[in-house]
């Protein structure tokens, strides 16, 4: 634990090249340690080497399945850069660890929407949404999904509910109006148009 802490304190510093060598030693050591693994997954994306970044995540994961900074770590890189199977494969493994944490489960809802799976989609906007039931962007999400469905009475219904959470939402007064106009509602798709543009 001494060595990790000197390692990170070393990193912290920005002397990462000092930091690599403290962490391949502890590795040397103790190639399980998830935490030197980690150390080394955050010097290569401090460096710019995303790819190796989450290739060492994933291995710090490997050695320690249930290491929930490594987990949110990668989670947010695959959030950013894909593969949304890997994404939904580390998202679920959070979830199982924190099944109460809404961030996990509107990760998932995201990624299952992207995979066109519109029933997890569904099912995970919706337990997002009682776990959270002031977070827009789950609405949205949901309001987003019953577009592609062309069920357009239930998405207006949470865009509507997106934007009394957050009326600025530019992207959320877009979509709204563009229910409307698919419900006939000409003139209130215009307002919520103009809304978007102001």
């Amino acid at each position: 634990n001494r060595s990790i802490q000197d390692a990170q304190a070393v990193m912290d510093n920005s002397d990462l090249d000092q930091a690599e060598e403290l962490f391949n030693k502890i590795i040397a050591q103790s190639p399980l340690s998830a935490r030197a693994w980690h150390g080394l997954a955050q010097i290569a994306d401090k460096k710019g080497d995303q790819t190796k970044s989450i290739e060492l995540l994933k291995r710090a994961i490997d050695m320690n399945p249930d290491y929930v900074d490594a987990l949110r770590e990668l989670i947010e890189v695959l959030a950013i850069r894909g593969p949304i199977r890997d994404l939904v494969e580390y998202a679920r493994k959070a979830h199982g660890i924190s099944p109460e944490n809404p961030k996990y489960t509107i990760t998932l809802a995201k990624a299952h929407l992207e995979e066109e799976d519109y029933a997890s989609s569904e099912l995970f906007f919706k337990k997002t949404i009682r776990l959270s039931p002031k977070l827009a962007q789950a609405y949205k999400g949901l309001g987003r999904l019953y577009m592609i469905q062309e069920d357009y009475d239930s998405a207006m219904k949470n865009f509507e509910k997106s934007l009394d959470l957050d009326e600025q939402d530019v992207s959320t007064l877009n979509s709204l109006g563009m229910t409307y106009v698919k419900l006939g509602k000409y003139q209130e798709g215009i307002d919520k148009y103009q809304a978007a543009l102001k």
